[in-house]
């Protein structure tokens, strides 16, 4: 028994010594995690102390997935530890570009001995941040049709070249036919790193055989609805005649601009009837543009016609000029008629010059002047919005007002790259009496808009000061806004400062005089967005200062309110439901220098919208601002201030889009005023022709009011194309033929081919011809439909006279090939992907014939007669695998049938062996 306890005690001391004793080496890492994204170096070290009095030589090796990580020290180094010493080994490497994010990598840093023994090992995660990034692609942009049944038939190729696996829905949208929805999804799922394509398909109809053009809307969205690619298919039906049109956009009238559109209403309103006219045309020149607007309004009670928005203009790359009713607005408004015109030369140099008589109306029936105004402008590489400078002199006056302005302000761009940015203006002006040039008044202003982003940071400041009798409409006002925003990811933190102080002086005593205020507010505010919902939280603190008449008197009295808030807003959007929501509230306490006591006051925002439904409703309770407060006193009311308002509307199409219906409804309450009800709606529809015809109403109930209003507007609008007058038009015909390869001099038409000329489908007649009439003159690209058989290469003329051309058609050649795979066991483990990969063969006319492989890695193209060199797409990291058989050479001959192959090698990992000594048993 005691031999035995001897034999454990001796065999203990060796082990100690042998796995203790010699590892008497401190080995640390300098980082325990790393977290980076693709592509991106990433560096440590390793510390090592030698606690023993003699030298040690160690080794320290690394292991890791190569797939995620590679290190620039990839074997095993030896080191001599000096008695006492510590050493410090850096080690940097990269995350490799298609590593996955979400799965957390280990590198394990192992120290050995002279023997290759483990002495001690270590980690460090590298988790890799996720990078979302697909790309959206159309592999035809052009669809015909011809038939009832007949398939339109496209796909779309998702690639997704981030690190994470994604949801995704394609939304497609067709125009509405009694067998298909508006609106139809696809939703599916696609590993990082791979691609994947898509098939979709609709069956024509009788009703969609009517229509000539339509387009397929295309939509790919991220699961919380983001965006990442839009497409447009266009489809036309095939023809073997047809004549040029162009393409006229729908009628909108939400649009602001409303061009080449002739229109006619009449409105009645109670006792009132009044009649529209509005014209507008647009001529194309070679060198430029003639556009006139006229808008005419008649009203047969007062028997006054208003002539108003009703011009001509003429503009050009170098000049412009336009007469009629002018709208400028700049550092002041200037509204009446009158001429401008503008010179811009080859170095983007842009002189304006104008001038206007004051009037609402190009035909002024009354008596009273409102005076004169005429400006000059000059302007360097778009002004100081772009990256240029601007500088202008304006002039003023209006004898009612009884005044004449002067004013000078210049404007630069300082800096403008893509994280610092800084713009000023400056502006001096003169005001005078109208009565009396020797009253008079200097003023200036400035402008100072700045902006910086440094990492994560972004600093907006802007800042604009001007004297009280400064002659613009910003007079009088101190105003200061900084923001800066810290972006950490799925979070935003900002803080916000704003100072408005406004404080304006009138030349002429007599005249009405605006109150001056003062307002100040801090906010802080976060932030977060999830895939579909958004919100913020905004606390701040609010001060204002206002001068009122509270009483009977003719003093003002100066008041100061003071309010401590929090804002709420949140966000909801889904694009496949069609659904968005969108809501605000704001409350806190708020005392004044009147009551000196806190109240509670809030107010909410909300706005929902659902495919055809929309609903907006506001509520406040108690005041917000001085001016809130003031009108209460004056109404000699001590209750609690409330607004409510509620509009619900509605906006649906029917029949293709041709009929529109809108309505909707305002209901408004509040403690100054009695309820009021609103009603409007409008009809549109669209004729055939071009033609529009609606109907809108009006109607507001007032409870008891004189001031009930019911009112109706019928009206027809003409809709047509820019007319281009020197514009000649031409007919195009093309003879598609057979060539015989055995006699040149022998060749069939090519009936019944398909061709597209600009994206117009045709398909020739039993003479091989088609016909384009009246088109303007231009290039046009003519490609036909390649079959099994024949072949022509696309071809484009210039059109400026009637053309006849004659297209001839090869027999083609039958390519086919696969694709495999080649390996050891040694080889690296590689995906092994063999379907939608992409053969192309380039001939030596530089002409271009693609095929996709399928499933088995086959594929087949048919290409003319030639020489050509093929080449398969890579999918692979080119460092791992070697393409056999790339860009290899090949002759397509008349009657034979070509083989060619591509083999994907992969290469074999670097093994190397090593041998460890086992000691001390």
């Amino acid at each position: 028994m005691q031999k035995q306890q001897g034999f454990s005690i001796f065999f203990a001391f060796i082990f100690f010594n042998l796995t203790f004793g010699q590892s008497n080496i401190s080995f640390e890492l300098s980082e325990k995690k790393l977290q980076a994204s693709n592509g991106e170096i990433v560096s440590f070290y390793v510390k090592l102390v030698n606690y023993e009095n003699e030298e040690k030589n160690v080794f320290v090796d690394f292991k890791y997935d190569e797939q995620s990580i590679r290190l620039a020290n990839t074997k095993e180094s030896a080191y001599s530890l000096y008695a006492r010493d510590s050493i410090f080994i850096p080690i940097k490497g990269i995350i490799a570009q298609r590593a996955e994010a979400g799965k957390t990598t280990l590198i394990e840093a192992n120290l050995l001995n002279a023997e290759k023994q483990l002495l001690h090992s270590e980690k460090i995660s590298v988790n890799v941040e996720e990078r979302k990034m697909i790309r959206f692609y159309l592999n035809n942009e052009n669809l015909i049709f011809e038939n009832i049944g007949d398939t339109l038939s496209y796909e779309v190729r998702i690639d997704n070249l981030g690190n994470t696996k994604q949801r995704i829905n394609l939304l497609s949208r067709f125009p509405k036919t009694p067998t298909s929805d508006q609106l139809e999804r696809k939703r599916i799922e696609i590993e990082s790193f791979h691609d994947t394509i898509i098939k979709l398909t609709q069956i024509v109809d009788k009703k969609m055989l009517k229509l000539d053009d339509f387009e397929i809307s295309l939509k790919a969205l991220y699961d919380n609805g983001d965006i990442f690619g839009t497409g447009r298919i266009h489809v036309n039906s095939v023809k073997q005649s047809r004549r040029y049109q162009e393409d006229l956009k729908q009628y909108d009238p939400n649009s602001f601009a409303q061009n080449n559109i002739v229109s006619f209403s009449g409105q009645k309103s109670r006792d009132n009837y009044q009649y529209f006219f509005y014209a507008n045309n647009q001529f194309q020149l070679k060198k430029g543009t003639i556009q006139s607007n006229i808008d005419l309004n008649w009203w047969q009670t007062n028997e006054l016609l208003l002539v108003r928005n009703t011009w001509v203009k003429y503009d050009s790359d170098h000049i412009g000029v336009k007469a009629g009713n002018l709208f400028r607005s700049d550092v002041v408004n200037l509204i009446g008629r009158g001429v401008e015109g503008y010179y811009k030369d080859n170095h983007d140099n842009r002189l304006e010059i104008g001038g206007l008589n004051k009037s609402y109306t190009l035909i002024n029936n009354t008596q009273n002047s409102y005076g004169n105004a005429g400006w000059v402008d000059f302007s360097r590489k778009g002004g100081w919005l772009k990256d240029g400078y601007n500088v202008s002199m304006i002039y003023d006056d209006d004898p009612n007002q009884d005044y004449k302005l002067y004013i000078g302000t210049a404007q630069t761009n300082i800096i403008n790259k893509e994280k610092l940015k800084l713009k000023a203006s400056t502006s001096v002006s003169r005001s005078e009496l109208h009565s009396n040039d020797s009253i008079s008044k200097d003023g200036a202003a400035a402008e100072l808009i700045f902006f910086a982003k440094k990492g994560r940071f972004t600093f907006n400041s802007n800042n604009y000061a001007s004297s009280g009798y400064y002659a613009g409409l910003r007079k009088g006002a101190l105003n200061f806004t900084e923001r800066l925003t810290y972006n950490a990811d799925k979070f935003n933190f900002w803080g916000l400062y704003n100072y408005l102080r406004f404080d304006p002086k009138q030349l002429n005593p007599d005249y009405f005089t605006l109150r001056d205020f003062t307002t100040v507010q801090y906010s802080l505010g976060v932030s977060r967005r999830m895939k579909k919902f958004s919100i913020s939280l905004v606390p701040n603190y609010y001060i204002e200062e206002r001068s009122g008449l509270l009483g009977s008197g003719t003093n003002l009295e100066k008041h100061q309110l003071k309010a401590k808030r929090v804002s709420i807003n949140a966000s909801y959007n889904d694009a496949i439901s069609q659904q968005n929501i969108s809501f605000n509230w704001e409350g806190g306490y708020y005392s004044t220098d009147l009551t000196n006591e806190e109240k509670p006051h809030f107010k909410f925002n909300l706005n929902y919208n659902w495919k055809f439904f929309n609903l907006s409703a506001y509520y406040q309770y108690n005041s917000f601002f001085l001016g809130e407060v003031f009108s209460k006193i004056r109404f000699n009311t001590t209750d609690k201030y409330e607004i409510l308002n509620l509009v619900p509307t509605l906006q649906k199409s029917f029949f293709d889009n041709k009929l529109q219906i809108r309505g909707g409804v305002s209901y408004t309450s509040s403690t100054f005023t009695d309820p009021y009800l609103q009603l409007n709606g409008r009809i549109d529809y669209q004729l055939p022709a071009n033609f529009n015809v609606y109907f809108s109403t009006f109607m507001s109930d007032f409870s008891t009011s004189y001031y009930n209003t019911s009112t109706m507007q019928f009206g027809v609008i003409k809709r047509f194309s820019k007319l281009k007058i020197d514009e000649k038009r031409h007919d195009l015909k093309v003879y598609v033929y057979y060539n015989n390869q055995n006699d040149s001099l022998v060749r069939k038409p090519a009936a019944g081919e398909l061709l597209l000329v600009n994206g117009k489908a045709f398909r020739t007649n039993d003479k091989g011809m088609i016909r384009y009439k009246r088109l303007p003159e231009d290039s046009y690209n003519i490609h036909i439909f390649n079959t099994k058989e024949w072949y022509a290469a696309d071809q484009t003329v210039d059109l400026i006279d009637d053309t006849e051309i004659i297209i001839g058609m090869d027999k083609t050649v039958t390519v086919k090939g696969n694709v495999s795979y080649k390996s050891s066991e040694l080889s690296y483990n590689v995906p092994r992907e063999l379907s939608s990969l992409t053969v192309t063969l380039i001939n030596q006319k530089g002409e271009t014939f693609k095929a996709k492989t399928d499933a088995r890695g086959n594929f087949r193209v048919y290409v003319p007669e030639g020489k050509y060199k093929a080449s398969i797409e890579m999918y692979n990291s080119a460092s791992r695998v070697e393409t056999i058989g790339q860009n290899q050479t090949l002759e397509a001959k008349t009657g034979e049938l070509k083989n060619i192959s591509f083999t994907f090698k992969v290469r074999d990992r670097k093994v190397e062996r090593k041998k460890f000594k086992s000691s001390g048993f």
